[in-house]
């Protein structure tokens, strides 16, 4: 089953006249939407765009400063439809005098001080909540069953933005949908016990045990509860299984978390265990949070049950800009997910008792275990070793530390034993890519033969092989040259300071400059630092006029289990 990153653009732009008491023009000016859907995963029939009749409903308030006014349409529950060409229409036309169309003192939209608020908003995905939709507070009940479809976990995903900011007319409105329900994803990994096995998957039926299935939210303040603890089947396609879980929903070590049915007439049950929740350590260990992916790698075999996850993905930080080169609400996209290691890899492994001196060893993946060149031993049964690990790349490094297991902290010396030592592995460096875009309109630049440029960066730096740590050298004037797509560049961690510049020239020589550092994320925080393992997409999008907003759908944060990387040990 194909798994991807999800994201959801959706913007509503609102263009209508100027705040204030300035003359205005007779006409009604119409509220113009524009959705996109980018990335398509897991809770989508579709691969890219949404489907068409896919709904949107927006909880539009006519604002007097922190005061709602009740006036003609306003309040005003705004739906939309996806049309056959995948774009958004209103269910019924839409204005911005619609909210008012009363010019008194007080409830005039166009008075300054006044403006829209959308106060909350839902996509169902094609399901249906269980109660009618309190529109005043944007309080709903859903239901979670069990998911044997595509279809099923769709319409089971819930999508929710919470209030945001009053624009006065002629501004724009931010929308960030985000998930509002939890996943649980499992990847099944049959060990050389099933080589001789026909299709060994072929009737294995995977069952949540424990989980919440009725939840209660209230999107205009982000609230949900749940209860009403059952079983739920996953979806499954291959070794490759998915449901949607209410956030609620317990994580208790100990509990019956997955029951595993009929692999090649073999049953298995996991428990949730110490080193499923280290894995899941960066969020509420306790329950399930919205908007995460709790994800787990499952190796069987016929005699054994063992979870482990490997390396750690990129975080992606996704930056994008509107207007002249003017950076408003971006979304912050966390995602972590378990990855794999092809046959013939190869790391560095350094051994200590104090410091990083020489590697110890060159360990490599012959494709079902990593062999140790030369093999290490154990020089005797009271020294206690600190085990780190450098897979260098092209261009990416992987950096590996012991992680929290069996009483022993993450990174911390490890005692003698006759069992594995694990490793968890992390990219030491980060991903930049950068976008250009414009409109359809009349004020859209010509992005033909562009080209992107950036100063100022540090092109290298020393890593610490105890910590992970690195040191960006000195700034290099002409950091990247001139080109006319950045996409998936490995760059060093660092700060970015006033001096990186990025330089955007058009074919007919228009040149448009931006201090990176002016870039700001979904909580309007500038971006000032490249962070080690995180991947930056900044997109641009140019006019010659002021540009429409687009909305977000927050992607699913994956979080993964703890894992080995296994040594041979005598």
């Amino acid at each position: 089953m194909s798994r991807s990153k999800i994201l959801l653009y959706t913007s509503l732009a609102f263009v209508a006249a100027c705040s204030g008491k300035e003359t205005l023009p007779e006409e009604k000016t119409p509220l113009m939407v524009v959705a996109t859907l980018s990335g398509q995963a897991d809770t989508k029939a579709s691969a890219e765009t949404f489907a068409e009749g896919d709904k949107i409903l927006v909880y539009l308030r006519h604002m007097n400063g922190d005061t709602p006014v009740t006036v003609d349409r306003a309040p005003l529950l705004a739906g939309f439809t996806m049309d056959a060409d995948k774009k958004p229409v209103p269910d019924t036309p839409l204005y911005w005098d619609d909210f008012s169309s009363n010019r008194e003192a007080g409830l005039d939209i166009r008075e300054a001080g006044h403006g829209l608020e959308a106060y909350y908003a839902y996509c169902y995905n094609g399901g249906t909540p269980v109660s009618s939709l309190d529109e005043a507070t944007g309080e709903l009940e859903w239901k979670v069953g069990d998911q044997t479809s595509a279809l099923a976990v769709q319409q089971t995903d819930l999508l929710w933005a919470r209030p945001q900011h009053v624009i006065p007319v002629r501004g724009t409105i931010n929308l960030p949908f985000w998930h509002a329900m939890s996943e649980v994803s499992v990847t099944l990994i049959l060990d050389s016990s099933f080589d001789n096995v026909t299709e060994p998957l072929k009737k294995t039926v995977l069952t949540l045990n424990g989980i919440h299935t009725e939840v209660t939210f209230i999107a205009s303040y982000a609230y949900y509860s749940s209860s009403t603890s059952k079983a739920v089947k996953m979806y499954g396609d291959g070794a490759e299984y998915v449901a949607i879980v209410a956030p609620g929903t317990p994580l208790e070590k100990g509990a019956r978390f997955l029951d595993i049915t009929d692999v090649d007439g073999n049953n298995y049950t996991l428990d949730i265990t110490d080193a499923i929740l280290e894995g899941w350590y960066k969020q509420d260990p306790d329950r399930a949070e919205p908007g995460v992916n709790y994800h787990l790698n499952i190796t069987l075999s016929k005699a054994a049950v063992k979870v482990q996850a490997t390396l750690a993905d990129w975080v992606t930080v996704d930056a994008d800009g509107t207007g002249k080169i003017h950076f408003p609400d971006d979304v912050v996209d966390l995602t972590v997910t378990a990855g794999t290691f092809e046959n013939g890899t190869s790391f560095d492994l350094y051994r200590y008792e104090t410091t990083p001196g020489e590697k110890s060893a060159t360990v490599t993946y012959d494709g079902s275990k990593w062999v140790s060149d030369p093999l290490l031993y154990w020089p005797n049964q009271s020294t206690n070793y600190y085990f780190r690990a450098v897979m260098d790349g092209t261009d990416d490094t992987l950096w590996a530390t012991t992680p929290a297991h069996n009483g022993f902290n993450e990174g911390a010396a490890i005692a003698p034993r006759t069992g594995n030592v694990p490793l968890a592995f992390e990219h030491v460096k980060s991903q930049l890519s950068v976008e250009l875009e414009t409109s359809a309109t009349a004020s859209a630049v010509n992005l033909e033969g562009a080209t992107i440029a950036i100063s100022n960066l540090a092109t290298e730096g020393t890593l610490n092989v105890a910590d992970g740590a690195v040191t960006p050298g000195a700034l290099v004037e002409d950091a990247i040259l001139a080109a006319a797509v950045i996409s998936d560049k490995i760059v060093i961690p660092q700060t970015i300071g006033n001096a990186s510049v990025m330089t955007i020239t058009l074919a007919d020589g228009t040149t448009y400059k931006l201090p990176l550092n002016q870039c700001l994320d979904s909580t309007d925080t500038a971006i000032t630092e490249w962070e080690r393992g995180k991947s930056y997409t900044y997109t641009i999008h140019l006019e010659l006029e002021e540009v429409s907003y687009r909305a977000l759908v927050k992607d699913w944060t994956v979080v993964t289990g703890s894992g080995n990387a296994n040594l041979e040990w005598d």
